[in-house]
């Protein structure tokens, strides 16, 4: 499968789903010299050709060949991307951690290996600093007595280890992100309150905050239920509607910030905050009601919200990529969605009904997978592969992608 190509030449953008033989320019002419601009990523599957390249992007993901005579290459990142997942461990049974390298095509479940984890946890929160370290922590049921399981990989997820976290944490841990060189996990602790946790090596962990309550005004016993990294900074979601954004910049002080209020009182549930994803200058937080229409919101600064609609019911998923927002639906559906703006949002047929259970981008890439561990991918958002089986184990936890060097492979 193809990637999408995007170069910047003298302002214009030119798009490719085919090798890079030549650059049509402002003037209709071609060029044999191609030069990228400095904030634009370079998704490169096959033949990039040229007398004369210079790669300024900053990122460039090169799967394929560059050919050229004089090469420059200024990137900041070069990291490869891999998908992954994990599937819950029983009591006799054991959990496991699949992976896939984008450039391998995660459509085609065959591409997908296995690493065995241990009997009885699950690790349904997984975050990567994208250079081969990946921490796992478990979504524990009993926040009150049970210490939190964690496990950390430092090749990508080939190999772990195994431990508790450190004892002045308990409670329930929901969602973990990295970025500015700390890990950060949020959810319920033993108060039944809000609590934010860090670890700057994915293993000692301590509070940033707890026994916080995020609800907005005439409200209580919201909690923190999701967590990113975006444009620098930590962004905390609560569990329900009518709750207090949190942001941080180190991942350990953090500030109350804007409110968003609660406007599903149209609907006859309430809205549950999930996910927040930023892309093409707009920050998109995804709601989801258990038998309506999901809504969104949407800010340019992460001050000022707007609402939006899409047009099925129990959305659970989002992602960017590509120039676009695709959202996935957790109720039986056939299609995606998928928006330019976050706000106006239109369906793109997957060609099979799913249970969605992730959906995430990387080198070019989008990745979908279901409750049943089927796979499908695709590089616009619109134009779906088949549905692939990965594996017969039942369960799987959410899907993420994460960069990795040449030696996790």
């Amino acid at each position: 499968m193809a990637l999408k190509y995007s170069i910047t030449h003298n302002g214009n953008t030119w798009n490719s789903t085919t090798n890079l033989d030549s650059i049509p320019l402002s003037n209709g002419s071609t060029t044999s010299s191609i030069t990228t601009a400095g904030t634009r990523t370079l998704n490169c599957a096959g033949k990039v050709a040229a007398n004369n390249l210079v790669i300024g992007a900053k990122t460039l993901n090169c799967a394929g060949k560059i050919m050229a005579g004089n090469v420059t290459i200024t990137a900041q990142n070069a990291t490869k991307q891999r998908f992954a997942f994990t599937t819950s461990g029983g009591a006799t049974s054991y959990g496991n951690f699949f992976y896939c390298d984008a450039k391998n095509n995660p459509g085609t479940g065959s591409h997908w290996k296995t690493v065995r984890l241990e009997k009885g946890t699950s690790f349904s929160s997984i975050a990567s600093d994208n250079n081969n370290t990946v921490c796992m922590i478990s979504e524990n049921a009993n926040s009150s007595t049970t210490n939190v399981r964690g496990a950390i990989s430092t090749d990508g997820g080939l190999s772990w280890s195994f431990y508790y976290v450190d004892g002045n944490v308990s409670g329930i841990i929901y969602s973990l992100c990295y970025g500015n060189g700390v890990f950060v996990g949020v959810g319920t602790g033993k108060d039944s309150k809000g609590q934010i946790i860090y670890s700057t090596n994915g293993r000692n962990w301590s509070y940033a905050m707890q026994g916080v309550d995020p609800a907005g005004p005439n409200a209580s016993g919201n909690t923190f239920g999701y967590v990113t990294y975006i444009n620098n900074k930590f962004w905390a979601l609560a569990k329900k509607e009518n709750f207090y954004l949190y942001t941080s910049v180190d991942g350990v002080n953090w500030t109350r910030g804007a409110l968003i209020p609660k406007i599903s009182s149209v609907f006859t549930q309430t809205a549950v905050p999930r996910e927040i994803v930023y892309g093409n200058g707009t920050y998109v937080i995804l709601f989801n009601t258990s038998a309506t229409m999901p809504f969104t919101m949407c800010s340019s600064d992460g001050v000022t919200w707007n609402k939006g609609t899409t047009s099925y019911s129990r959305a659970g998923y989002l992602c960017y990529g590509a120039g676009i927002f695709v959202a996935l639906p957790e109720a039986s559906t056939s299609s995606v969605m998928t928006s330019s703006d976050g706000l106006n949002w239109s369906s793109s047929n997957i060609g099979d009904t799913i249970n969605g259970r992730g959906i995430c981008f990387g080198d070019g890439i989008f990745a979908l997978k279901d409750s049943r561990i089927y796979v499908t991918a695709s590089s616009d958002g619109t134009s779906w592969t088949p549905f692939s089986l990965i594996t017969t184990a039942s369960g799987g936890n959410r899907l993420i992608a994460f960069g990795i060097s040449d030696s996790a492979s």
